[in-house]
């Protein structure tokens, strides 16, 4: 092993509130600490410090130009790249991700989280440079939807998912599972 340390950079999202939270009369019991990347939990005084912290009022946008535009632009360096959200369910990963956007054009929408950002600037970069051939591989699986299948269902059968940006066809392929 490489004396070299692998760099990992570790972001905190508070989501908003959603409408029914809001109707509920329900508050965040953490706070983003002003000016630093720190959290506080409501009633207590320890606050915990991270890379990046963002707070409910920070859009996708600014959550994705500050935490991932640059780890984005290294796959074009040869590095591999992983992005990971994870959480308690109900906490903000696939929103924060961008899957939970219903646009369903090409165009990056305010709500369009970190995947479709990520996939417009790759093919963005990859058209700047048209000497170069590219061969990308995509993975993408949300744990929890897939572990609820696999308890659930004896045989479970998860549809691909594909789209079209510009000229690409982005697609996953099927994935089957059987007990």
């Amino acid at each position: 092993m490489s004396d070299k340390a692998i760099p990992v950079r570790v972001a905190v999202r508070i989501r908003p509130l959603v409408q029914k939270e809001t109707d509920e009369g329900s508050q965040h019991f953490i706070s983003k600490v002003p000016n630093q990347p720190q959290v506080t939990i409501k009633g207590s005084n320890e606050a915990f410090t991270y890379d990046y912290v963002f707070g409910p009022d920070e859009s996708q946008s600014q959550v994705y130009d500050t935490a991932v535009t640059k780890i984005v632009g290294k796959i074009f360096k040869g590095y591999n790249v992983t992005i990971l959200a994870y959480g308690q369910t109900g906490s903000g990963k696939t929103f924060s991700m961008g899957t939970a956007d219903t646009t369903t054009s090409s165009v990056i929408s305010h709500n369009s989280g970190i995947i479709p950002r990520a996939v417009k600037d790759l093919f963005v970069k990859m058209e700047e440079d048209s000497s170069l051939t590219f061969e990308i591989n995509v993975s993408f699986l949300e744990v929890l939807t897939l572990f609820d299948h696999l308890i659930f269902n004896h045989s479970t059968k998860l549809d691909s998912f594909s789209f079209t940006w510009k000229k690409y066809m982005i697609s996953y392929p099927k994935l089957e599972m059987k007990r």
